[in-house]
């Protein structure tokens, strides 16, 4: 039988694939990758905000799936350009240590 050649390793193999979030300082521009594998969540609303949700589906003809995740992409984009600051909306819980119990 024939031996097969390896082929060549690529030397680019350990690089990293997963593009990071890039901001232009001069423009606020965020550059928001959208790779990778869709990965499906589920998010909780109540039913006014689910009305609410589902008449600017209709009024643009747009699936759920479609304004939410514009709607996601819009948050995470100025998020990362500074303009929405989660801190004063988010507090730990009271007993909240960050300390591991190691048995």
């Amino acid at each position: 039988m024939a031996r097969r050649k390896t082929p060549p390793i690529d030397p680019d193999l350990f690089t990293e694939t997963d593009h990071r979030p890039t901001i232009d300082l001069k423009t606020g521009v965020v550059d928001l990758p959208a790779e990778g594998p869709t990965t499906q969540i589920s998010v909780g609303l109540r039913a006014s905000e689910l009305a609410v949700f589902d008449g600017l589906c209709q009024e643009h003809k747009l699936a759920r799936n479609a304004l939410a995740r514009f709607a996601i992409r819009y948050f995470l984009k100025a998020h990362l350009r500074g303009e929405i600051d989660l801190a004063p909306f988010v507090k730990p819980p009271e007993n909240f240590t960050n300390d591991l119990d190691m048995f």
